[in-house]
């Protein structure tokens, strides 16, 4: 069993920048992938919207990564053309708006074009760096979601003990329901001072278990059990496929506690629709 929740994280430093890359998903319905990545990797946007496809099928993924670029005493120019463009142009707005004060140093050096690398940093060089860093990060993000799978999985199968063993307790006492009524209606007719046969109570007790009788369901409940172990066994996502089964197996501890007012029947569906609920709340990060 394979969680949507997920966490990786690498960081690559070079002489000239430093990468960090983060990827984290959460639960989602669907597969919804959310890509941020500086302007010099732009180009392969696509390239790692199919690599996250791959990696995860259900759930939203965000992959996010950060350039840095290392700039020393010697690695900037200035490139005096573009100064005085900037100073011409500031210039001009300053009288346009009547504004007081003159151009300094500090309005024009953050201007673009004013300060140059003498060796830029190519986006190939960027894009090597990130690709070589790809495979452990997947590896981590992989071995994040498998690790809370399993703790999703032991929860799961510990609340499905909880259902086996209320759909066991209800099905040995339903056996005694036919008895149960049998003499209910002996007893009713008893109070009425009726004469009747053991024919007419037969057929009154058919009815009730055609109205009471809770059998199908507990058949119906005990299959969709077995089912959700074989899924267990399965390879790939089942997030839905389980949820599925949840809902089916809500339909039958509604219908059987619906349908019979014994005491302790209704103590155990009480007890079988809070170990669903909880599946169904765990069941909800599994992809």
């Amino acid at each position: 069993m394979i969680s949507m929740t997920g966490f990786a994280f690498t960081e690559t430093q070079t002489e000239k920048f430093v990468l960090a890359v983060e990827l984290k998903s959460y639960n989602n319905r669907y597969l919804d992938l959310f890509v941020t990545l500086p302007p010099v990797l732009a180009r392969w946007e696509g390239k790692l919207r199919e690599h996250l496809a791959s990696q995860a099928l259900r759930g939203r993924v965000e992959f996010t990564v950060r350039f840095k670029e290392k700039l020393g005493a010697n690695s900037l120019r200035v490139d005096a053309d573009a100064i005085r463009s900037w100073k011409a142009a500031l210039e001009s707005l300053r009288q346009v708006a009547k504004l007081p004060g003159k151009i300094t140093w500090a309005d024009l050096a953050d201007r673009p074009g004013v300060l140059l690398a003498e060796d830029p940093v190519k986006p190939e060089e960027v894009w090597s760096a990130l690709e070589s860093s790809l495979e452990s990060l997947w590896a981590d993000f992989a071995a994040t979601r498998r690790a809370e799978g399993e703790r999703l999985e032991t929860d799961i199968r510990g609340q499905l003990a909880i259902l086996r063993d209320g759909q066991a307790a209800i099905d040995a006492r339903s056996a005694d329901m036919e008895e149960v009524f049998r003499e209910t209606l002996k007893r009713k007719f008893a109070e009425l001072a009726a004469e009747v046969d053991d024919n007419r109570i037969a057929a009154e007790t058919a009815v009730l278990l055609m109205r009471s009788g809770i059998h199908e369901e507990l058949v119906r409940l005990k299959s969709h059990l077995e089912a959700c172990e074989v899924l267990f066994q399965e390879h790939g996502p089942i997030g839905k496929r389980l949820d599925f089964l949840c809902q089916e197996m809500g339909r039958e501890i509604n219908t059987i506690g619906s349908k019979t007012t014994f005491s302790e029947v209704q103590q155990r569906v009480v007890a079988l629709k809070d170990a669903l609920e909880n599946i169904r709340e765990q069941a909800r990060n599994v992809e």
